[in-house]
């Protein structure tokens, strides 16, 4: 046993005794009378008074823990006084129990926390790698709407010039059309002023007007 520990069980008392309610005497009767003389003052205090009176039984019991617990008493045959080491040994053998048990509860729930975090830990990986493969597809998709984009203004401006229509509203529009075009691909970082710009808010219900 060397190295080892024992801590003594909570709950370690006597047997609870018969009670009746408490029978007030004659000196709490004195300080209620004292107390209530002046009870703003608060010169005197009101007698802490108990709620029930406990009665000898002539017989001596002991129960020590709550779970597991262990308990001793008086018999017919043997008195408590003559069992001391038999009431000690238990309440060593008790407590020793008591801290097996603790030490399988918290292995329990430190078992429980690992699974806890591995299973939060799996979620968010999983969560995490279903949006980035969700991210991936959009990308994808999304080039390939710009490359459809940019093979059919080739086509639009290779027949404006075979038509020798290669106006400047057809210039200034193709222009326009492959900004658009590196806009939506995912392999060029530009902004559009107008589709990234914030949502326009509507006109409230009241609006001054200046007057001419």
């Amino acid at each position: 046993m060397h190295g080892w520990k024992a801590k003594l069980p909570n709950g370690c008392k006597p047997k609870r005794q018969p009670e009746r309610d408490h029978v007030e005497t004659p000196e709490e009767t004195k300080a209620k009378e004292r107390y209530w003389r002046n009870p703003h003052a608060r010169v005197v205090e009101y007698p802490n008074m108990p709620r029930y009176d406990y009665l000898p039984t002539g017989s001596l019991a002991i129960s020590a823990g709550r779970w597991p617990s262990r308990g001793w008493a008086d018999t017919d045959r043997r008195r408590l006084e003559s069992r001391l080491p038999e009431v000690i040994a238990g309440i060593v053998g008790l407590s020793f129990e008591i801290r097996d048990r603790e030490a399988e509860e918290a292995r329990k729930e430190e078992a429980r926390r690992i699974a806890r975090e591995e299973y939060e830990a799996a979620i968010k990986a999983r969560k995490e790698e279903r949006e980035a493969f969700e991210q991936l597809e959009r990308n994808a998709q999304s080039w390939e709407r710009a490359s459809r984009l940019r093979s059919y203004l080739q086509s639009v401006e290779s027949n404006a010039k075979l038509s020798g229509d290669m106006s400047k509203d057809v210039i200034e529009w193709l222009a326009w059309a492959h900004a658009k075009a590196d806009w939506l691909d995912p392999l060029i970082s530009v902004s559009d002023p107008i589709l990234d710009a914030p949502e326009p808010k509507g006109p409230g219900w009241y609006i001054d007007f200046e007057e001419e």
